[in-house]
């Protein structure tokens, strides 16, 4: 990443190397819905989906808020 201050020092060609070096960023995925939690076990919880935008897959994460 590059940030404003140093972008003007930079030539096109520094610029365009930095963005495409193999550094990549990790976003946080967009907020798809609520769930609750209700039971916790070892390896394992029970939830109800209260609320969604989108539909909910296997492979979507879960994060507290």
């Amino acid at each position: 990443m590059v940030d404003e201050v140093d972008r003007e020092r930079l030539s096109f060609r520094e610029r365009m190397r930095r963005i495409f070096s193999g550094e990549r960023l990790q976003l946080p995925g967009n907020d798809i819905g609520t769930l609750l939690v209700y039971r916790t076990f070892e390896q394992l919880s029970y939830a109800v989906i209260l609320s969604s935008i989108q539909p909910i897959e296997i492979s979507n994460n879960v994060a507290s808020p």
